[in-house]
C-alpha cells in the first residue's frame, strides 16, 4: 500500500506540472500571432523576435502532447485503482473516451489474444453508452500468423483499404481501414469507413495507449491470479471444514454401528438357520456393513483413518488389480496401462491405494455410458521449488505420478470446483453416494500427495496423483500364512464410557472364551486394576474418554501391571498416530465399527505378540 500511495502521489504533482506547461503554452500562442509572418519590435529599431508559422504549429503539437498526456496520466489513475477484474471495464469505457478525444475512428476493441489456444477475446464498448462486450472467437490461422507477427515485432499492422486479402473477407463492408497496434497481451484495434483512414501520427498516438494498456493488462492478470489463489485457499479451507465435520460425525456414527452390528452378530449366531427373525436380523447387519463403508469414507476424507504404509511398486499393484479393473468397467471400454518400466517406489497405504483406483475407475465408467477408453499410467516426475498448481504450493522433489484418464463427458468450472467435496455428485438420487472422489482426495492428501482434475465439457477427465517418492526398495509378495485361532481364556480388562457398546464388546469377548473386567471410565479401571488379580493380560480401551483418555490410562496402568498389553479402539486413531495417520511403532489399534470376527482378531493377534 505505501508503494501505491506514493505513485498517486507523484502522479498528482506530474499532473500538476503538466497543466501548469499548458497555461504557459496557451498563454504563448494568445499572445503570438495565427499565420503568416510579424515582426515585434521596442521600437523603430530594428527587430527583436519574429514570429512564424513554424513557431506557431511547434507550439501546437507541443500542446497536444502534454494534453495526450494528461489523458494518459488519467488512464493510468484508472488502472491503479483496479481491485479486481471487474474493473476491466472501467479501462476499457475510460480507454476508448480518452482515445476517441485524439484519433477519429469508428470502432475500437482491445483484443487479448491467446496464440497457444488461436483464440481473441474482443472488450469494446458497445454501442449503447456504458455497455462492455466481452466476445471470444477462434481467430483463423492466417490471419493469427500475422497478429502473431505483429506483436512480435512490436509494430502496428495497418491495412489501409480491402485490398489486403486477409482484410476483406473478415470485416463488415461498410469498414474500409483497420490497424491494429500491439500491447503487451494481445493488440488495439480501431478501425474507419474510410480508406487510408489513419495518418503516422494517429498509430503514433494509439501505441503511446497501447503502451498504457500493457500496464492494465499486467494488473488484469496480477488480479486474477490473486482471486485464483483466494478461491483456491476458500475451498481447501471449506474442505478442511468439512473434514473436521465428517471425523467428528465419523466418531460418534462408529459407536452406533458397533452396537448395531455387534448385537446383529450375536443374534446371528443364537439363531437356528430355520428361525423366522434370521434373515431380518442378516438385513439388519448387512445395513451395518454399509454404513461402517460410508463412515469409512468420511475418515478417509477427513484424513482420520489409520494407515499402514509400506515399500510398493505401483506398476506391480496395477497389474495385480487389472483383472478387478476390467470386472468393473463395462464390456464397452477399453482399458489401456501406460506404465513406466523404470518407476520409483512409494511408501504407501496398499489398500488405501487399490481404494483409489478403484473410485477413479468407478468414477471413469460412470462418466462413459456409451462406452470410451480408461488410460492409468505411471511415471517418475520431479516437481521443482517454487512449484504451484492451482493456487497450491508444492513441496519440491521426486514424485511418481499416477495419470487415471477418460474420454468421458467432461465437467464444467463449477463441477471440476466442487468434485472432491464429500456427498456432492451429479448422479441421480439413489446412483451414487458422492464419496468417491472425496475419498480419494483425504487418501492422497493424508499419504503426503497431491491430486488434481484437468476437465472440460465433453473433453473428459484426467485424475493427476502425485506420491512423494522413496529410496527404500519394494520387497517380494509376502506369503500368506493362516491366522491363528481367535479363541482364548486370557482375562480382558475393557474400558468404555458408552454403555451399550461397553456391553456388546463384552458378550462378543466372553463369547470367544476371555474373561471380562469392565469399566466405564480411566478411573474405574485404575481402581479394578489395584485390587488383586492373578494377571490382567489385556487392556482394551477407547481412546476418547472424559477426565482420563484411553492414553492416560495405558500409562498409567503399564507403571502398576507393566506385563499387562494394550489395545486402543476409536472410531479415528487421533491420539496414537502422527499427523499422517501413521501408528506409532508398537501400538496395536483397533478401529470401529468392529465386528466379532475383527475383534477377537485383533486381541488375539496382540495377547499371542512377544
Amino acid at each position: 500500500m505505501r508503494d501505491q500511495r506514493k505513485t498517486k502521489a507523484q502522479l498528482v504533482e506530474e499532473l500538476a506540472h503538466l497543466r501548469q506547461r499548458v497555461a504557459e503554452l496557451e498563454a504563448e500562442n494568445k499572445a503570438a500571432p495565427t499565420s503568416g509572418t510579424a515582426r515585434a519590435r521596442s521600437g523603430p529599431a530594428d527587430p527583436i523576435r519574429m514570429a512564424t508559422t513554424d513557431t506557431d504549429i511547434t507550439c501546437r503539437q507541443g500542446e497536444e502532447n502534454l494534453h495526450i498526456e494528461l489523458a494518459l496520466q488519467r488512464l493510468r489513475n484508472v488502472i491503479l485503482q483496479m481491485e479486481s477484474e471487474a474493473d476491466w471495464e472501467q479501462v476499457v469505457q475510460n480507454f476508448h473516451k480518452e482515445l476517441k478525444a485524439w484519433v477519429c475512428f469508428n470502432a475500437c476493441s482491445i483484443n487479448i489474444i491467446d496464440l497457444q489456444a488461436g483464440t481473441l477475446i474482443s472488450h469494446a464498448v458497445g454501442p449503447r453508452k456504458g455497455v462492455h462486450q466481452n466476445i471470444r472467437k477462434t481467430v483463423e490461422p492466417d490471419l493469427l500468423k500475422a497478429l502473431a507477427t505483429a506483436m512480435e515485432n512490436g509494430r502496428p499492422w495497418y491495412r489501409p483499404n480491402r485490398r489486403d486479402p486477409l482484410f476483406a473477407a473478415r470485416i463488415p463492408p461498410e469498414i474500409n481501414a483497420v490497424v491494429d497496434v500491439p500491447f503487451l497481451g494481445g493488440t488495439v484495434a480501431i478501425n474507419s469507413t474510410q480508406e487510408n483512414a489513419f495518418t503516422k501520427r494517429d498509430m503514433e498516438i494509439v501505441e503511446k495507449f497501447a503502451q498504457v494498456i500493457s500496464q492494465a493488462y499486467r494488473r488484469l492478470e496480477d488480479l486474477r491470479a490473486l482471486a485464483e489463489t483466494e478461491k483456491r485457499f476458500q475451498q481447501a479451507q471449506k474442505l478442511e471444514a468439512v473434514g473436521q465435520l465428517a471425523g467428528g460425525v465419523a466418531h460418534d456414527f462408529n459407536n452406533l454401528l458397533t452396537i448395531i452390528s455387534g448385537y446383529s452378530q450375536m443374534l446371528l449366531l443364537n439363531l437356528g438357520d430355520n428361525h423366522s427373525a434370521r434373515e431380518e436380523v442378516k438385513e439388519i447387519y448387512t445395513a451395518s456393513q454399509r454404513g461402517s463403508a460410508l463412515v469409512r469414507q468420511l475418515l478417509a476424507f477427513s484424513r482420520r483413518q489409520v494407515l499402514h504404509p509400506e515399500v510398493l511398486d505401483l506398476n506391480a499393484l496395477i497389474a495385480d488389480w487389472e483383472k478387478m479393473l476390467h470386472r468393473l468397467l463395462s464390456e464397452d471400454i477399453t482399458l489401456e496401462l501406460k506404465r513406466s518400466p523404470f518407476l520409483s517406489p512409494v511408501l504407501a497405504d496398499e489398500g488405501q491405494l487399490q481404494q483409489v483406483l478403484m473410485n477413479l475407475a468407478v468414477n471413469a465408467r460412470d462418466a462413459m455410458p456409451d462406452g470410451g477408453q480408461l488410460v492409468i499410467e505411471t511415471m517418475d516426475v520431479e516437481l521443482k521449488e517454487g512449484h504451484v498448481r492451482e493456487g497450491v504450493a508444492v513441496t519440491a522433489g521426486p514424485y511418481v505420478k499416477l495419470m487415471v484418464r477418460d474420454t468421458g463427458m467432461g465437467m464444467d468450472e463449477t463441477t471440476r470446483a466442487r468434485v472432491f467435496e464429500p456427498f456432492f455428485t451429479t448422479k441421480k438420487a439413489g446412483k451414487g453416494t458422492g464419496l468417491g472422489l472425496s475419498t480419494v482426495y483425504g487418501i492422497v492428501k493424508q499419504s503426503q500427495g497431491y491430486v488434481w482434475v484437468l476437465s472440460e465439457p465433453g473433453q473428459g477427465a484426467t485424475f493427476e496423483i502425485y506420491l512423494p517418492r522413496t529410496s527404500e526398495i519394494a520387497p517380494g509378495p509376502a506369503s500368506a500364512e493362516p491366522h491363528s485361532s481367535s479363541q482364548g481364556t486370557e482375562t480382558i480388562l475393557l474400558v468404555e464410557d458408552d454403555d451399550a457398546l461397553r456391553s456388546v464388546a463384552r458378550r462378543m469377548l466372553t463369547q470367544r472364551g476371555y474373561q471380562v473386567l469392565e469399566a466405564s471410565s480411566g478411573q474405574e479401571a485404575l481402581r479394578l486394576a489395584s485390587q488383586p488379580h492373578d494377571s490382567i493380560h489385556l487392556l482394551l480401551t477407547d481412546l476418547v474418554m472424559p477426565q482420563m483418555n484411553g492414553r492416560e490410562l495405558a500409562q498409567t496402568l503399564s507403571a502398576m501391571r507393566p506385563e499387562t498389553k494394550v489395545v486402543y479402539m476409536s472410531g479415528y486413531a487421533q491420539g496414537v498416530t502422527d499427523h499422517h495417520g501413521v501408528l506409532a511403532p508398537g501400538t496395536a489399534f483397533l478401529q470401529k465399527p468392529f465386528t466379532l470376527e475383527s475383534l477377537s482378531q485383533k486381541v488375539r493377534e496382540v495377547l499371542d505378540s512377544s
